[in-house]
């Protein structure tokens, strides 16, 4: 083998050796982005993991809160009611059951009191509508009995008093109405004072 051939023979193995060497460096390269790629991949993964659990722990944390305020509110408009419940039931009761004085004497007017038109037609005929009425063009607020003995009922005189009383507020914005009630008002006075005992202002 002449010097020539052997010199060529030694490149073409230091060739050899250089593109496998090449080739090895790439499939090293190749293999390291791959991983680089395996784990940034793996980390989005655990980042969007945690973030979804972050935000199912904060949808929990919401839902708990408003279910808290939902019962807190529930529980607030539970006792406003009830004062206003315990207060019907107790108007209800002294409704049916009158225990004062007061209250005995406005239902035993009420079973005495003239109601119906006819009733009231012949109290004014007998007894006298000026007597017996505190608007007597109206035959309104009765104060005599419809058993027509024609006697001033005191308990009518403060029923008819009380009524207008009340009704004086209501009719604030009819001023018909309320002159009439005012009306009322001053002659069940004078009435009370007149008849009932009742001391003059």
């Amino acid at each position: 083998m002449t010097q020539v051939q052997s010199k060529k023979m030694l490149q073409k193995k230091q060739a050899k050796e250089a593109a496998k060497a090449q080739k090895k460096q790439a499939a090293e390269k190749l293999k390291a982005q791959k991983k680089q790629v395996a784990e940034a991949l793996k980390r989005a993964k655990k980042q969007a993991a945690e973030k979804l659990k972050a935000q199912k722990k904060q949808a929990a944390e919401a839902l708990k809160k408003a279910k808290k305020q939902a019962a807190e509110s529930l529980k607030t408009e539970k006792k406003l009611r009830a004062p206003r419940k315990t207060a019907q039931k107790k108007q209800k009761k002294q409704a049916k059951e009158p225990h004062t004085a007061r209250q005995i004497s406005a239902a035993a007017w009420d079973l005495r009191k003239p109601k119906t038109t006819r009733e009231r037609l012949m109290v004014a005929s007998k007894c006298g509508q000026d007597k017996c009425f505190m608007v007597p063009a109206e035959l309104k607020y009765p104060v005599c009995g419809k058993d027509l003995s024609c006697d001033v009922d005191c308990d009518g005189v403060r029923s008819a008093y009380n009524l207008t009383a009340i009704q004086m507020n209501t009719f604030k914005n009819k001023p018909a109405l309320l002159a009439m009630a005012e009306k009322a008002k001053l002659n069940a006075r004078q009435t009370g004072v007149v008849h009932c005992g009742w001391k003059s202002s």
